[in-house]
């Protein structure tokens, strides 16, 4: 730890127990999310291995309550509901910097799918608490420290039982007044109430709603187990993700609207439950690196932030940070740390004793960010959550006395800098923070917008709108406060931000105050156009996205990317494509640039400029004329075009499997398979027959990341399952220039062919198909299976040997008494070669 910062124990072991997340509320006092059901009725699929078949296949949270009542013989329903969570409240009632006072705030969540609860956060009156599989609102209607009002604002999270910890966490309230928090790939399949649906019961990712539990929206997914969220003082969205227990390293990540990781829990059950499902997965050896079944997280560098080779439909991480990432925090402003720590962020890594506290800055870059500043800021703790309380120190939960399993103890630890801490600044932020905005006077509230500390700043806007105080956030917004008092350019900008975020919380009531902001997407501040533009975006108006078209030439590509989105968002069409001037007419002057021509110059080198003009084109939804593009001279636009489409699962995006640029057929032939569009299947199938056949001018895989693409195109064979597949397969396990794991795996699909695994394995995901339907391809063995032994050795002479006797092909008698003589030959090639001789030739094996 900085020599500079201090600690002292402020919550101890009788207080709380097994503490999670906290939050505090208007007066001070600490709520301490506690997880007693952790391992206790809330398990891990890793060690309830006997349930994986099923867990891999849930869809739903009833899907995992038959699971429990089917498993009923091993563990009974009464097990799940033994323990419950909680959440206490504790107060320093004497304000000597040490909790006195500890009550129950709510508890009894020990429904048998409840839990763990991970998140907790304060807002105007209530708790709003993520424990699976609901979002809830708590409330204490009259002042006891009880809640006694129990709302569930959305269902449907935490479907399956996965790895313990994946839950749902993260509780936090943005600058527009709705609530955020973030679930991990234990999935989710909501329909919300105004008919929504998300189903996404393999991945983790952020969600965002109105106080009221309305408007539920995924923000990003693709996450494998995003624990706290943190905005930064310009309202931008950051997590932290986990690593995949493989080499890989925590993450980073920019929450930015559509925005998608690629993980999926598929990727996991490759890594760890290969041979528990019985799949067919080869191995592969990653430089560097101990091998591992052959997956797309590790193998095509999805994890990777600066991973060469990544696939372009996922988005990457800013930078490597973090190893086992839990609480988050941004340093509001007036905080008890060192000034250095301005404008930073600090994550919890939760590992026993081994646990640290990491500090990070980022910088903008294009229209994401990189990592600026990055340290570790102390070690030796099991620490679960970090948060700053109204006195500026930081606040820390323990978990067990550094342990990883519950044992019913806990602390929260008190982390300042005693200089920082006798700040006026600082001292000022704790008075107000403590008191009661709602009997503040306008006057005041508006001078509270330009305070140190983001915290003040939010609760005086949101006052403000409660108000209806559209004048003063207006003045604010336009900036027009400049000419009283002595107010840094600083303290302008980030008011002005609080103006329009005041003004877009409104004009959800009254879409006529959109109007305002129109004029500031011409500002000088780019941040202020960024702003005005991501608000007005929301408003999903006709008006917001005519007014955003002229920003798509702005200089800065951060209020491209905003109006960008926006614009599809809104269903501005006419700024979609270049309009082309008929023969013979003049060209406009000066026209307005549009989607296709933002995609274009860009050229794919601002990757989250480029995710935003694709998320315009899926809120567009234009597919037939996006479609007209497939054949564009710019490789860019194509590649946009074709991540539209997958973002769409439009199976047209078969299109591409001819492409003449790699990359882009990888991305098409990826789409295919992972994404399942049944439609494309057979036209994905045939793209291995140049591979087969070594057809001249094909450039023959190579390497790990040609390898998984190959995989794929054996596995659309084996899915279409026509006579003509299975030919193809053998036919490619029969051609030399091919690698050995390539052509071992064409014939391992021909083996599977009759009763095929409900999981498919390239992607890890449950994908039964019926049996019953595969046609019957004996006799294409039959007839081609010698021309695999021709050029077969070690793995592929072996698998090549067990289609022989499944299937009774006949096989060169003198090369299986060759192979088994052969003492150095690998046991399965030798004991496929004494099986087939044992059918076919028994005589031979005679001394």
């Amino acid at each position: 730890m900085p020599e500079d910062v201090k600690a002292a124990l402020y919550v101890d072991p009788i207080q709380t127990q097994n503490p999670s997340a906290s939050c505090f509320d208007d007066t001070g006092r600490l709520y301490i999310a506690e997880i007693h059901r952790w391992r206790a009725g809330v398990q891990d699929i890793r060690k309830e291995q006997r349930m994986l078949h099923d867990d891999v296949a849930i869809k739903t949270s009833a899907d995992r309550l038959k699971m429990y009542e089917k498993d009923q013989l091993n563990r009974p329903l009464s097990f799940y509901t033994e323990y419950e969570d909680r959440i206490v409240m504790v107060e320093d009632t004497d304000g000597d910097g040490r909790a006195d006072k500890s009550s129950v705030y709510a508890d009894g969540f020990n429904d048998i799918l409840d839990g763990p609860g991970i998140g907790v956060v304060y807002h105007q009156g209530s708790i709003y608490y993520t424990n699976i599989p609901n979002l809830w609102k708590l409330t204490d209607i009259n002042g006891d420290g009880k809640a006694d009002e129990r709302e569930v604002l959305q269902d449907g999270f935490g479907v399956r039982m996965s790895l313990s910890g994946h839950d749902m966490h993260g509780a936090i309230v943005g600058p527009d007044g709705k609530i955020y928090w973030s679930v991990g790939d234990r999935g989710y399949t909501v329909t919300t109430k105004e008919g929504r649906h998300y189903p996404r019961e393999m991945e983790g990712g952020v969600l965002r709603c109105d106080p009221d539990g309305s408007n539920v929206e995924e923000v990003y997914r693709g996450l494998r187990n995003p624990q706290e969220l943190a905005f930064d003082k310009y309202g931008n969205l950051f997590t932290c993700d986990n690593t995949a227990d493989a080499w890989d390293e925590g993450r980073l990540v920019y929450i930015i609207e559509g925005g998608d990781t690629g993980w999926n829990a598929g990727h996991q059950n490759l890594l760890n439950f290969r041979d528990q499902l019985n799949l067919r997965t080869p191995d592969y050896s990653h430089p560097g690196h101990e091998p591992v079944p052959l997956n797309p997280w590790t193998a095509e560098e999805l994890w990777n932030p600066h991973g060469e080779g990544r696939p372009a439909f996922a988005l990457p991480a800013i930078d490597i940070v973090s190893w086992g990432p839990s609480g988050f925090v941004y340093n509001y402003g007036a905080v008890a740390m060192p000034e250095r720590y301005k404008n930073h962020f600090w994550v919890c890594n939760f590992g026993g004793a081994n646990g640290d506290l990491e500090a990070f800055s980022v910088k903008e870059k294009g229209a994401g960010f990189a990592l600026d500043h990055h340290e570790k800021f102390m070690v030796g703790l099991g620490n679960t959550d970090v948060e700053f309380g109204p006195d500026g120190r930081m606040y820390l939960s323990c978990f067990n006395n550094n342990g990883w399993y519950k044992q019913d103890i806990g602390n929260v630890y008190a982390l300042f800098d005693e200089k920082a801490l006798a700040r006026d600044s600082v001292k000022r932020t704790k008075e107000l923070l403590t008191s009661d905005f709602s009997k503040k006077e306008d006057n005041e509230l508006g001078g509270l917008l330009v305070q140190d500390d983001m915290r003040v700043r939010l609760r005086a806007q949101f006052e403000l709108v409660a108000r209806d105080q559209i004048d003063a956030l207006w003045m604010f917004a336009a900036g027009e406060f400049l000419t009283a008092g002595n107010v840094t350019p600083e303290k302008v900008q980030l008011a002005r931000l609080h103006g329009i975020w005041g003004l877009g919380q409104l004009a959800r009531e009254d879409e006529s105050l959109l109007e305002h902001l129109v004029p500031l997407l011409s500002d000088e501040d780019a941040e202020v156009r960024a702003q005005a533009a991501k608000v007005l975006a929301d408003s999903r108006t006709e008006m917001a996205g005519k007014a955003l078209q002229p920003l798509l030439s702005d200089e800065s590509n951060r209020v491209k990317a905003f109006a960008a989105i926006g614009i599809g968002k809104c269903g501005n069409v006419s700024a979609l494509l270049t309009a082309m001037p008929r023969k013979g007419a003049k060209a406009p002057e000066n026209p307005q640039k549009t989607i296709q021509d933002v995609i274009i110059e860009n050229n794919d080198e601002d990757v989250f400029l480029r995710h935003a003009c694709v998320q315009a084109m899926w809120y567009l939804n234009e597919k037939e004329k996006i479609l007209k593009l497939v054949d564009h001279d710019s490789a860019a636009l194509r590649l946009a075009v074709l991540l539209t489409l997958r973002k769409l699962e439009d199976p047209r995006v078969k299109y591409f499997l001819g492409d003449p640029e790699q990359h882009i057929r990888y991305e098409a032939i990826r789409a295919i398979n992972d994404l399942d569009l049944p439609t494309a299947w057979p036209d994905l199938a045939k793209q291995i027959e140049p591979f087969a056949l070594a057809s001249e001018g094909v450039e023959m895989p190579e390497g790990h990341q040609d390898a998984i693409i190959h995989t794929r195109l054996i596995n659309a064979n084996f899915r279409v399952g026509t006579e003509e597949c299975a030919q193809r397969l053998i036919t490619y396990a029969a051609q030399p220039k091919l690698p050995q794991m390539l052509r071992q795996q064409a014939l391992a699909a021909l083996e599977e062919w009759p009763n095929p695994t409900p999981v498919d394995p390239t992607v890890g995901l449950h994908r039964p198909l019926d049996p019953a339907k595969r046609i019957e391809i004996a006799p294409v063995v039959k007839e081609h299976l010698s021309k695999v032994f021709e050029n077969a050795e070690g793995e592929v002479f072996a698998a090549a040997t067990r289609l022989a006797v499944n299937y009774e092909a006949e096989a060169p008698a003198d090369q299986m008494l060759a192979a088994l003589k052969k003492s150095d030959n690998a046991v399965e090639a030798r004991v496929g070669a004494l099986k087939v001789l044992a059918r076919q030739q028994p005589n031979m094996l005679k001394p």
